[in-house]
């Protein structure tokens, strides 16, 4: 590993964990990519946190919610 990029996982408004993406060769993570790292773990983080408020029974209630057409808006 040359190049790394690292960003915290929030859920429930606590750290949750870490993030990180490498790359093979030694250079600098664009301010897209550091973006799109963050985007997914804003997405990580509200999954753990979704996970969390509904139980063991979050993943079942989040297909039921999908073939209800029921969607979820990514928080920004």
């Amino acid at each position: 590993v040359r190049g790394s990029a690292t960003v915290k996982i929030w859920a429930q408004d606590a750290p949750f964990g870490v993030l990180g993406a490498h790359s093979e060769t030694a250079r600098a993570f664009t301010d897209e990519e550091k973006g799109w790292l963050i985007d997914v773990a804003d997405v990580l983080g509200d999954a753990v946190s979704r996970a969390s408020r509904l139980g063991g029974n979050g993943a079942a209630d989040e297909a039921d919610d999908r073939r209800a057409g029921r969607r979820h808006r990514p928080r920004r």
